[in-house]
């Protein structure tokens, strides 16, 4: 009976117009429970997008498993590409590993900092606020909208880009983050970036040669236009592919690579 009533209120949700959805989020506490047994994690709701958020286990199983058979107690995850941090908050709270998130969008970011309040998970999060690219300096980052939760931003384009909302910020490389200013190195990384791999990757060959990072989880799919020269700079690094992940709700696929 009781999932009966949840079925039907999730048919009955699913139909209601967007601003009305949004009008009952911001009339009530604006919080959410991550869809976990493991821990009881906390996420602020402030749009549609963050409220999507809350269903991040049941979206991407496979990345929770990634996360439960790989990351240890005292082991560091960079999450490039952490949005309002789900996996993140469940790595730190479940595993207890340091978690350094990476969230350029400034609304999906403040998000990300009240969730890890809530969860009092400030002393294995630490969150960035910057687009990571091939080199360190100022670029233009493009959003794709303002809303919170929000992903698939046009990201470091071309000055001459039509379209978005264009925001000047500064860029950094993941290998400048650890030599200059004493990051540790990761033993995992997971990226999300939605078609900005490979600006990451080159500023980050000296992490991937390293003996320290065990794994690498990436969103690609063989079809994406950079997936054999992305595949070929990660073997070149020592990582191989060790297994390929299928979304369960959309084409998107998560390559696993392992040392």
């Amino acid at each position: 009976m009781k999932r009966l009533l949840l079925n039907l209120l999730e048919s009955i949700w699913s139909m209601l117009p967007s601003r009305v959805k949004v009008h009952l989020i911001q009339s009530r506490a604006n919080v959410g429970f991550l869809d976990t047994q493991r821990k009881q994690i906390v996420m602020a709701v402030e749009s549609i997008d963050s409220l999507n958020r809350l269903s991040s286990c049941q979206k991407e199983p496979e990345t929770i498993r990634w996360i439960d058979a790989n990351v240890k107690k005292g082991d560091v995850l960079f999450d490039i590409g952490a949005n309002v941090g789900a996996y993140s908050l469940y790595a730190a709270a479940v595993t207890e590993a340091k978690v350094y998130s990476f969230e350029p969008s400034s609304s999906t970011f403040s998000l990300l900092l009240k969730n890890i309040y809530l969860n009092k998970l400030s002393d294995l999060i630490v969150p960035f606020n910057m687009p990571l690219s091939s080199r360190s300096d100022m670029k233009e980052f493009v959003y794709s909208t303002l809303d919170s939760g929000s992903a698939i931003h046009t990201g470091l384009e071309k000055p001459a880009t039509v379209g978005g909302i264009h925001q000047p910020m500064l860029s950094v490389s993941l290998d400048d983050l650890i030599q200059k200013y004493h990051v540790p190195l990761p033993n995992h990384m997971k990226i999300d970036v939605d078609g900005h791999e490979m600006e990451i990757i080159h500023g980050a060959t000296g992490i991937l040669k390293n003996n320290s990072l065990r794994s690498v989880q990436i969103e690609l799919t063989s079809t994406d236009k950079d997936y054999a020269l992305i595949v070929g700079l990660l073997e070149e690094c020592g990582l191989r592919i060790g297994q390929t992940n299928k979304h369960p709700h959309s084409p998107h696929t998560d390559i696993v690579f392992v040392r």
